[in-house]
């Protein structure tokens, strides 16, 4: 036999998640009379011997719990999801009392584990109880790690313990060259143009040869990528443009991701400005620099993440 119950689930707190259902029925009233008392006192006696009786022998076996859950591989960020759990009484009594059953949930960051929800079950021997928790959500990023128990309610120890685990993951856009992104932190990415060359023309600024327009070649008879970014501050704060390494130039297969080179080894006075610091609707814009193989220049993408770790990415760009 099987049945079902909700968990009230209260995100983000190891606190103030309930179980439906399992709360105690009213306890009954007291009688108003003396001589009632007295009639149910002398008058159930073998009655109240033989419910007695009948109580202890539904415990006198011992349980047998198992427990397993169910829970989502992966889901995107805010959409809602549930879980259940199934607990099991594979034995021939109850105990002394109910099980302590609860689930876990954890995440890479995480020292300890974060108790989601705990609570008391009594299942007969030979039944199932199906529990689904309310809907909920993450608003980011994220793996989870869940770990569902039962506990012994004689002893306390765990009987019985199973893991999972949630992938949430941000639906990656994928635009074309000119599309602008508006990234987490409110910036409006926009990679204007991709220009795949041999060489690329500068102008020298400091030297004999000061103001002299020169040619850089490739030196290994690869190509340059350069690619030109435009960003915009829509907050209404001050803020820093994001950091040269969270663009990054790949492989449409993934198999590969190259960094930009730096200011120094560019010799254009148009490079990417790291340096910038952005007021509302402000925008700056500039090149990256990439150096691939030749041949190679129409298999690639241009990837944005949210920190300098390379992951996740946010959006990319491709032909």
């Amino acid at each position: 036999m099987k049945s079902r119950r909700k968990i009230l689930a209260t995100i983000g707190t190891t606190t103030g998640i309930v179980l439906a259902g399992c709360l105690g029925d009213d306890e009954s009233e007291d009688d108003d009379t003396g001589e009632e008392e007295s009639e149910e006192d002398t008058g159930g006696g073998e009655e109240d011997e033989a419910e007695n009786g009948s109580d202890e022998s539904e415990h006198e076996g011992e349980p047998e719990y198992t427990i397993e859950g169910n829970f989502p591989e992966e889901v995107e960020i805010e959409e809602e999801f549930t879980f259940t759990i199934t607990v099991s009484n594979d034995g021939d009594g109850v105990g002394p009392g109910p099980a302590t059953i609860g689930a876990t949930v954890s995440t890479a960051d995480t020292i300890d584990p974060e108790v989601f929800f705990e609570d008391e079950i009594e299942v007969q021997p030979g039944e199932t109880e199906e529990i689904e928790s309310e809907p909920f959500s993450w608003d980011e990023p994220i793996g989870l790690q869940w770990q569902v128990y039962v506990e012994s309610p004689e002893t306390g120890e765990t009987v019985d313990a199973e893991f999972y685990e949630t992938e949430i993951y941000r639906e990656t856009p994928e635009l074309s060259f000119g599309e602008s992104y508006e990234s987490p932190e409110g910036f409006l990415l926009t990679i204007e143009e991709v220009d795949a060359t041999s060489e690329y023309t500068y102008t020298e600024t400091s030297g004999i040869d000061e103001g002299e327009e020169k040619t850089h070649e490739h030196p290994e008879d690869g190509v340059f990528v350069l690619v030109e970014v435009s960003v915009e501050n829509t907050t209404d704060e001050m803020k820093q443009v994001p950091d040269v390494s969270q663009f990054r130039l790949s492989s449409i297969s993934g198999d590969e991701r190259i960094d930009p080179f730096g200011p120094n080894v560019y010799e254009a006075d148009d490079y990417y400005p790291f340096s910038d610091e952005l007021a509302q609707n402000e925008q700056s814009s500039g090149i990256l620099p990439y150096s691939i193989s030749a041949g190679s220049e129409e298999n690639i993408q241009i990837e944005f993440s949210n920190s300098v770790t390379g992951t996740p990415t946010l959006a990319i760009w491709r032909l």
